[in-house]
Protein backbone atom coordinates (compact mmCIF):
# COMPACT_ATOMS: atom_id res chain seq x y z
CA UNK A 1 0.00 0.00 0.00
CA UNK A 2 2.57 2.40 0.70
CA UNK A 3 3.90 3.31 -2.98
CA UNK A 4 1.02 5.03 -3.42
CA UNK A 5 1.30 7.34 -1.18
CA UNK A 6 4.56 8.45 -1.50
CA UNK A 7 4.14 8.83 -4.90
CA UNK A 8 1.37 10.44 -4.36
CA UNK A 9 3.18 12.88 -2.14
CA UNK A 10 6.23 13.08 -4.28
CA UNK A 11 8.52 11.75 -1.13
CA UNK A 12 11.74 11.89 -1.92
CA UNK A 13 13.93 9.13 -0.73
CA UNK A 14 17.34 9.38 0.62
CA UNK A 15 19.76 6.18 -0.12
CA UNK A 16 23.17 5.59 1.20
CA UNK A 17 25.68 2.97 -0.42
CA UNK A 18 29.47 2.68 -0.94
CA UNK A 19 29.49 5.61 -2.84
CA UNK A 20 27.91 7.84 -1.02
CA UNK A 21 24.62 9.20 -0.35
CA UNK A 22 21.75 10.03 -3.72
CA UNK A 23 18.18 11.05 -3.59
CA UNK A 24 15.71 9.61 -5.83
CA UNK A 25 12.29 10.74 -6.12
CA UNK A 26 9.40 8.23 -5.36
CA UNK A 27 8.19 7.93 -8.73
CA UNK A 28 11.98 6.90 -10.02
CA UNK A 29 12.02 4.55 -6.68
CA UNK A 30 9.95 1.73 -7.56
CA UNK A 31 10.93 0.06 -11.20
CA UNK A 32 8.63 -3.13 -11.09
CA UNK A 33 7.17 -5.97 -9.17
CA UNK A 34 8.98 -6.04 -6.27
CA UNK A 35 12.00 -4.63 -7.79
CA UNK A 36 13.12 -0.92 -6.75
CA UNK A 37 16.08 1.35 -8.22
CA UNK A 38 17.95 0.26 -5.11
CA UNK A 39 21.78 -0.69 -5.91
CA UNK A 40 22.27 -4.56 -4.01
CA UNK A 41 24.64 -2.31 -1.15
CA UNK A 42 22.30 0.93 -0.89
CA UNK A 43 19.66 1.04 2.26
CA UNK A 44 17.17 3.61 2.54
CA UNK A 45 18.34 6.00 5.01
CA UNK A 46 15.62 8.37 5.05
CA UNK A 47 12.22 9.50 3.52
CA UNK A 48 11.36 12.95 2.91
CA UNK A 49 7.30 13.80 2.69
CA UNK A 50 6.75 17.34 1.82
CA UNK A 51 4.42 19.22 3.60
CA UNK A 52 1.63 19.71 1.21
CA UNK A 53 0.13 23.47 0.49
CA UNK A 54 -2.60 24.80 2.54
CA UNK A 55 -6.18 23.94 1.52
CA UNK A 56 -4.75 20.29 0.69
CA UNK A 57 -5.97 17.00 1.71
CA UNK A 58 -5.35 13.07 1.08
CA UNK A 59 -7.28 9.98 1.06
CA UNK A 60 -5.88 6.32 0.21
CA UNK A 61 -8.90 3.90 -1.08
CA UNK A 62 -8.07 -0.10 -1.80
CA UNK A 63 -9.40 -3.06 -3.21
CA UNK A 64 -7.90 -5.70 -1.13
CA UNK A 65 -6.33 -8.97 -1.80
CA UNK A 66 -8.32 -11.79 -0.24
CA UNK A 67 -5.47 -14.02 1.32
CA UNK A 68 -3.13 -11.09 1.95
CA UNK A 69 -5.08 -7.98 2.07
CA UNK A 70 -2.32 -6.32 0.12
CA UNK A 71 -3.61 -3.71 -2.61
CA UNK A 72 -4.98 -5.31 -5.53
CA UNK A 73 -5.35 -2.33 -6.75
CA UNK A 74 -4.86 0.52 -4.09
CA UNK A 75 -5.77 4.73 -4.99
CA UNK A 76 -3.67 7.62 -3.14
CA UNK A 77 -5.41 11.35 -3.85
CA UNK A 78 -3.72 14.26 -2.73
CA UNK A 79 -5.81 17.53 -3.48
CA UNK A 80 -5.02 21.61 -2.46
CA UNK A 81 -7.94 23.30 -3.17
CA UNK A 82 -8.30 27.11 -2.95
CA UNK A 83 -10.98 29.55 -3.20
CA UNK A 84 -13.46 26.14 -4.61
CA UNK A 85 -10.55 25.54 -6.92
CA UNK A 86 -8.62 22.24 -7.87
CA UNK A 87 -5.23 23.87 -7.63
CA UNK A 88 -3.50 20.83 -7.11
CA UNK A 89 -3.93 17.42 -7.81
CA UNK A 90 -1.81 14.47 -7.37
CA UNK A 91 -3.16 10.61 -7.75
CA UNK A 92 -1.05 7.57 -7.72
CA UNK A 93 -2.09 3.92 -8.05
CA UNK A 94 -0.56 0.64 -6.72
CA UNK A 95 -1.30 -3.18 -7.85
CA UNK A 96 -2.70 -2.07 -10.83
CA UNK A 97 0.12 -2.74 -12.89
CA UNK A 98 3.79 -3.91 -12.17
CA UNK A 99 5.19 -0.61 -10.49
CA UNK A 100 3.00 2.33 -8.44
CA UNK A 101 2.19 5.25 -11.11
CA UNK A 102 0.63 8.79 -11.07
CA UNK A 103 -2.25 8.63 -12.71
CA UNK A 104 -1.11 12.19 -14.63
CA UNK A 105 -4.54 11.88 -16.95
CA UNK A 106 -6.79 12.17 -13.77
CA UNK A 107 -4.99 14.96 -12.36
CA UNK A 108 -4.59 17.34 -15.65
CA UNK A 109 -8.72 16.51 -15.49
CA UNK A 110 -9.43 17.70 -12.16
CA UNK A 111 -6.36 20.73 -12.10
CA UNK A 112 -7.77 24.04 -12.84
CA UNK A 113 -11.60 23.99 -11.84
CA UNK A 114 -14.16 22.93 -8.92
CA UNK A 115 -14.12 19.23 -7.13
CA UNK A 116 -17.77 18.87 -8.47
CA UNK A 117 -18.68 14.68 -8.09
CA UNK A 118 -19.47 14.75 -11.93
CA UNK A 119 -15.81 16.61 -12.08
CA UNK A 120 -14.09 14.23 -9.90
CA UNK A 121 -16.39 11.18 -11.67
CA UNK A 122 -15.00 12.48 -15.18
CA UNK A 123 -11.78 12.45 -14.04
CA UNK A 124 -11.46 9.03 -12.58
CA UNK A 125 -12.51 7.67 -15.46
CA UNK A 126 -8.96 8.33 -16.94
CA UNK A 127 -7.28 6.74 -14.40
CA UNK A 128 -5.88 3.23 -16.14
CA UNK A 129 -4.92 5.76 -19.07
CA UNK A 130 -1.55 4.18 -20.17
CA UNK A 131 -1.49 1.49 -18.11
CA UNK A 132 -0.65 -2.12 -18.50
CA UNK A 133 -2.59 -3.58 -15.98
CA UNK A 134 -1.71 -7.08 -14.22
CA UNK A 135 -3.96 -10.03 -14.78
CA UNK A 136 -3.91 -12.61 -12.29
CA UNK A 137 -6.11 -15.67 -10.51
CA UNK A 138 -7.46 -12.65 -8.36
CA UNK A 139 -8.13 -9.73 -11.24
CA UNK A 140 -8.01 -9.88 -15.15
CA UNK A 141 -6.59 -6.57 -16.51
CA UNK A 142 -10.04 -5.54 -17.47
CA UNK A 143 -10.98 -5.91 -13.92
CA UNK A 144 -8.44 -4.06 -12.20
CA UNK A 145 -8.65 -1.12 -15.03
CA UNK A 146 -12.11 -1.16 -13.70
CA UNK A 147 -11.11 -0.93 -10.12
CA UNK A 148 -8.67 1.79 -10.59
CA UNK A 149 -11.43 3.93 -11.64
CA UNK A 150 -14.03 2.94 -8.98
CA UNK A 151 -10.79 3.32 -5.98
CA UNK A 152 -9.65 6.55 -7.91
CA UNK A 153 -13.12 8.21 -7.37
CA UNK A 154 -13.35 6.84 -3.84
CA UNK A 155 -10.21 8.23 -2.79
CA UNK A 156 -10.46 11.64 -4.63
CA UNK A 157 -14.07 11.84 -3.30
CA UNK A 158 -12.67 11.85 0.53
CA UNK A 159 -9.74 13.71 -0.23
CA UNK A 160 -11.83 16.53 -1.75
CA UNK A 161 -14.42 16.39 1.29
CA UNK A 162 -11.68 16.78 3.62
CA UNK A 163 -10.22 19.81 1.69
CA UNK A 164 -13.42 21.53 2.23
CA UNK A 165 -14.00 20.43 5.72
CA UNK A 166 -10.58 22.00 6.49
CA UNK A 167 -11.27 25.47 5.32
Amino acid sequence: DLPAPVVAFEAEIRVLGPNGERVIPAAELFTGMLSTALGPDEVISEIRVPAPPAGSASAYAKFPHPASRFAVVGAAALLTLQDGVCRRARVALTGAADKAVRARAVEAALEGGPLTPERIAAAASKAAEGLECLGDLVASPEYRAHLAQVYVRRALTVAAERARASR
